[in-house]
């Protein structure tokens, strides 16, 4: 009688064990669908919209000034500064029990970014643009883009978990070790957005010359 329990535990565990694994990648699942239906979305609208492809045009034509003006360590601090902003946003509405909604909202809106610069990169410069993208656009967006499907699903995760607990419908289980382990990834998040803030500025300064816009 004890072995059959011991096995049914086992297979209970394992069972779990499965099953929080499996939310882990659907949750991850969830999220790169909204990245790329905001992409879709964004792709499309950025071309039937004369205002905001205007206003697109004026960011970039903003930011292309910019780049001629600036020294590497402004344009860095502004870039760290945009993208810490979101992650820090992410890590604060994830120790929020309402906070669930923001990782879909960050993402959704992420997408549309990408979709909507891409799209008129193409359409206003052609070739050009294209280069633009495949050279200094994309590579730090890839970076970007974990990010924000990493931090989304632990602040989507965290956030759950806290309503849950406050609904009783989960008990407080090692809850200081949780809230350490979250903070630490967010953490590392962090020093990684550094480094994609440093990438970005680098292709910046010596390769938008290069394309002369």
């Amino acid at each position: 009688m004890d072995v059959r329990l011991i096995k049914v535990n086992r297979k209970k565990t394992h069972l779990g064990g499965f099953v929080v694994q499996a939310s882990r990648h659907i949750l991850i699942l969830m999220l790169f669908s909204v990245l790329v239906t905001g992409m879709i979305t964004g792709s499309i609208f950025v071309k039937n919209n004369s205002e905001l492809y205007n206003t697109v045009s004026q960011i970039f034509q903003n930011h292309i000034l910019s780049v001629s003006e600036e020294a590497f360590i402004n344009i860095f601090i502004r870039t760290t500064i945009v993208n810490l902003s979101c992650t820090a946003a992410l890590f604060f509405f994830g120790m929020c029990a309402l906070g669930v909604p923001l990782p879909i909202f960050f993402t959704l809106i992420k997408g549309l970014g990408i979709g909507a610069f891409s799209s008129f990169m193409y359409s206003e410069y052609a070739m050009k643009g294209f280069g633009y993208c495949m050279l200094i656009f994309y590579p730090v967006q890839i970076i970007e883009c974990m990010i924000v499907l990493k931090s989304g699903k632990e602040s989507f995760s965290m956030s759950s978990d806290l309503f849950r607990m406050l609904t009783g419908k989960k008990q407080i289980n090692n809850e200081e070790h949780s809230v350490r382990v979250y903070i630490i990834k967010f953490i590392v998040l962090s020093v990684i957005q550094l480094f994609s803030a440093a990438v970005s500025t680098l292709l910046t300064i010596y390769l938008i010359p290069l394309l002369k816009f």
